[in-house]
């Protein structure tokens, strides 16, 4: 394949006409998440039918009309229809599909033999079990989705001992020259590079990415100066991996780190976040207080307990919901909800 084909300053509307405000969005604010295109997963119907096939023709139907969020490059929002167009951008641009891209590219080069993309379709005796729950005494396993409906937004699966040999190849640069790699983990928005998240420690780069599915939750994180990767797989949804992956970044270099630990705020403090928030007119977020506990009640459901650790951040307990309130000119207006692969935000109109 020939090299140099396509910059990051390129248009969307180069590879796709009809784009809405294509002409606008270019391939970096793809993969800087700051397109402000709509997220596939925001979709009902795209969310629930994971596990079944899914055409390109199909993905693009959910996103491709809807008006953006916002102006290109202005805000930072995860997108994965961002993602699934690259995947969609390296196909017109090869002639091979997505998958075979990969695999020519980074996968046999670096000797990942245990990784690819139809995870549903593998068959494997080490293949592991993905859980939606997982105690003592209730083990529900999942449904593995299906690697179309994920397409390049995730549908690769690995191994501990792979994602290492993905780690040596970016330290030997065997997949990116140096100066690329500078490019990708220079933060552009929030903390947030050409896609990965970038963060330090000890005055030492750390460039991280959790990953998430229904069953599986993933952590790849690592600080080139010193040939230090932390690799977390799991098979059960855990939002908390990521925490989990740089609290242990701090303890190699004996530096204090946090894990969810609940923190108590003062009463005139959670008074702020109190009121409703709408989402869209199906789906409206009431906060309450009670004394120094707050409340989360989505449309007419119960109301739930969530707790602060820290402020403007709140999780709950019994379940993996975290709840984040922003704020403009020192007034909270803003509240993101996530909850298994779901994120929702809001605006506050009481």
């Amino acid at each position: 394949m020939k090299t140099n084909q396509l910059s990051i300053e390129d248009k969307l509307s180069k590879y796709f006409p009809d784009f809405v405000r294509g002409n606008e969005i270019t391939i970096k604010h793809l993969l800087t998440h700051t397109s402000g295109i709509y997220e596939i997963l925001r979709d009902p119907v795209a969310f629930n039918g994971g596990t079944k096939p899914r055409s390109k023709e199909q993905m693009l139907s959910f996103f491709i009309n809807k008006p953006l969020d916002f102006d290109p490059g202005t805000h930072y929002s995860y997108c994965n229809s961002g993602y699934m167009l690259l995947g969609m951008i390296i196909e017109k641009v090869t002639g091979k599909p997505y998958e075979q891209v990969v695999k020519d590219f980074i996968l046999k080069p670096l000797g990942m033999k245990h990784s690819g993309f139809d995870f549903a379709g593998l068959q494997n005796p080490d293949k592991a079990v993905g859980y939606t729950k997982y105690t003592k005494t209730i083990k529900e396993a999942s449904i593995p989705w299906d690697s179309t409906a994920t397409y390049s937004a995730g549908s690769l699966y690995s191994t501990v001992d792979d994602l290492y040999k993905w780690h040596k190849g970016l330290l030997n640069n065997k997949v990116y020259n140096k100066t690329s790699l500078k490019k990708a983990t220079t933060p552009f928005l929030e903390g947030y590079g050409l896609g990965c998240w970038i963060d330090t420690i000890d005055n030492k780069k750390v460039v991280s990415h959790g990953g998430n599915i229904l069953g599986f939750t993933g952590y790849f994180g690592r600080i080139q100066e010193e040939d230090v990767s932390i690799i977390i797989l799991n098979n059960i949804f855990n939002r908390q991996i990521e925490t989990i992956g740089l609290s242990i970044l701090a303890i190699l270099y004996n530096k204090p780190y946090s894990y969810f630990d609940e923190i108590k705020l003062m009463p005139d403090t959670l008074e702020k976040y109190v009121g409703e928030y709408e989402v869209n007119t199906d789906y409206k977020v009431k906060i309450t207080r009670i004394a120094n506990q707050l409340f989360i009640q989505r449309n007419n459901g119960a109301a739930i307990e969530i707790f602060a650790y820290k402020e403007n951040n709140f999780f709950q307990k019994d379940d993996d919901i975290r709840v984040s309130f922003q704020s403009e000119k020192n007034t909270i207006n803003k509240i993101t909800i996530m909850e298994g692969l779901s994120t929702k935000r809001g605006d506050k109109i009481k």
